[in-house]
């Protein structure tokens, strides 16, 4: 997405994950050698991606479907790799301007890999319980997602494969956030303890100045929400905050 910006490419002209490949592949050389920095990588998920669809033989919309999202019964959940969908009770994404003002965001990138997936609150609950009980044919899967990298220094970062793995006073996290114009999204799992939390807001009013835990002996609920107020629905109903210990999925 950087190099996008670099390239003078806005979010909201129309450029197709063809494009991104074109782009990311006519780059002549690294930021820097394998392992000795991290940088998170919005290419190194789109062209594993790639990678899925060729090995498969299958598209990746396809392939999630096939592999995960139906076997797991995640069934409001897809990949949206076309701008043109039809998309049945999408949240439409919003964000104030500086007058004040609120207008509709509009982002023409179609991502895959790095980004484009749909998703209910209850669909992203099911997808963390399967971190406790893993119901998908992949052996290891939470050992290899969870596996911290490691620099040719031999220090581990707290970036594992597609999740953030810190420590919050001496309990293990796993977590991961993501945002898209008007979008914001927020997953973590306090793994000990068997917590999931979750926020999702449509609207850009959630800021990451806001999402702090709180003082440690306070388990439900670890975000701090918009103006110190935690409910289960923000912002005219744009933002779900979802806190369900022990959640079984399926």
């Amino acid at each position: 997405l950087t190099l996008l910006l670099l390239s003078g490419i806005g979010f909201e002209q129309a450029i197709s994950r063809d494009d991104l490949f074109d782009l990311v592949t006519r780059q002549k050389t690294l930021d820097f050698p394998p392992a000795t920095r991290y940088r998170y990588s919005n290419s190194n998920f789109m062209l594993a991606a790639v990678i899925a669809e060729r090995a498969s033989g299958e598209d990746y919309r396809a392939f999630l479907n096939r592999r995960i999202f139906k076997p797991l019964g995640m069934n409001s959940t897809r990949l949206c790799d076309d701008n043109s969908q039809l998309i049945p009770n999408i949240a439409r994404p919003y964000s104030r301007s500086a007058s004040g003002n609120w207008h509709r965001n509009l982002a023409l990138v179609e991502l895959s890999g790095d980004g484009g997936i749909l998703s209910t609150v209850d669909d992203m609950l099911i997808w963390q319980a399967n971190y406790r009980q893993n119901r998908l044919p992949l052996p290891d899967l939470m050992e290899k997602l969870s596996t911290r990298g490691r620099m040719v220094n031999g220090h581990n970062i707290t970036y594992a494969l597609g999740l953030r793995t810190p420590e919050y006073r001496g309990r293990r996290v796993y977590m991961h956030g993501g945002g898209w114009p008007g979008y914001t999204h927020e997953l973590v799992h306090f793994i000990d303890d068997d917590d999931v939390q979750t926020v999702v807001d449509s609207s850009k009013h959630l800021k990451k100045r806001h999402w702090q835990f709180k003082k440690e002996g306070t388990r439900d609920g670890i975000l701090e929400t918009v103006d110190g107020v935690t409910t289960t629905r923000l912002v005219d109903d744009a933002c779900i905050f979802l806190n369900r210990p022990g959640f079984e999925g399926g």
